[in-house]
């Protein structure tokens, strides 16, 4: 699917990001638009750093995008979530009929046709994961497996940032998470401190991938970790009431892990809106300029 949006409207995508970067909203809003389409924060961050590093972007409209970017991606988990019978093989068979027909070309449909295809793809995954894993939750051995990540909230953090750098989305990771959650493999609690995980593996991603590109590069990753660990830390103390309230809400406990989810990078964007500029100020002093390439930072955001 990325490299189908990518293919097709990828002069687009840089165009939305190089031009809606004039001030902190317009940069949340290309952040949004930009991952809705690729349906990954990750790719977002990839095709960001590409800018960073060309200094085509100031750091705190790179922070404001990423913020989209993570909110977006959330709101992707909340419609792949919605269980719509058949729907998958729609978009597979329109996408193998678009590669039937236009395989050969180079054109536009070519490339849409691989987005479909990997749609339906995703959603035949998830359903898979839901009808497999649906004997798991009577093993005798997954107790003994679980036990220790609900006691333990570092560790479950931990395990759940780890599979999600493995994964390279926490897109997928939460939507597994929901999925075991839905067929009463993991609670509602735990699955609750496996999606914070996942947002923070989501955000190790680009840092790993990117980190030996230049001092611009890690600013801009390192700066989306930290507004996220800032948030999961007093998260964490209020995870009893979150999951109370969640209970009251309809729907099953996927469809609470979803809210949780996108309800999380909401108010991370909230809290560092209007911190953009301290937090750019802060991993420029952690990160300073290279020696070779010697120049500043861009100037703050108004």
């Amino acid at each position: 699917m990325r490299q189908g949006f990518s293919r097709a409207y990828g002069a687009s995508l840089r165009g939305i990001i190089h031009n809606g970067t004039k001030n902190r909203f317009l940069s949340f809003c290309s952040g949004l638009g930009v991952t809705a389409l690729l349906q990954s924060s990750t790719a977002t961050a990839f095709l960001l750093t590409s800018f960073a590093k060309k200094k085509m972007i100031t750091l705190p409209a790179a922070l404001a995008v990423m913020l989209g970017a993570d909110v977006s991606t959330t709101l992707v988990a909340q419609v792949l979530s919605f269980k719509i019978p058949a729907l998958f093989s729609i978009f597979l068979i329109i996408g193998v009929v678009g590669r039937k027909f236009y395989g050969d070309q180079s054109g536009r449909i070519k490339h849409v046709s691989n987005i479909f295809i990997g749609l339906g793809l995703m959603l035949l995954s998830l359903t898979m994961i839901r009808e497999i894993s649906e004997p798991i939750k009577n093993s005798e051995v997954l107790p003994y497996i679980l036990q220790p990540l609900e006691r333990d909230i570092v560790l479950a953090i931990l395990v759940s940032a780890a599979l999600t750098w493995l994964l390279h989305s926490s897109l997928a990771a939460v939507l597994l998470f929901a999925s075991l959650a839905v067929n009463g493999i993991i609670s509602l609690e735990l699955g609750l401190l496996l999606v914070l995980g996942a947002n923070v593996g989501g955000a190790l991603v680009p840092f790993i991938a990117t980190y030996g590109e230049g001092a611009m590069t890690r600013r801009v990753t390192c700066g989306n970790i930290m507004m996220r660990f800032i948030v999961v830390v007093p998260t964490v103390f209020l995870l009893g009431a979150i999951a109370a309230d969640l209970s009251a809400l309809p729907g099953d406990t996927g469809r609470h892990l979803i809210h949780f989810h996108t309800g999380f990078n909401l108010a991370v964007a909230l809290v560092f809106m209007p911190l953009v500029g301290v937090v750019a100020t802060l991993v420029t002093r952690i990160f300073p300029e290279d020696k070779k390439t010697g120049g500043g930072i861009a100037p703050a955001l108004s």
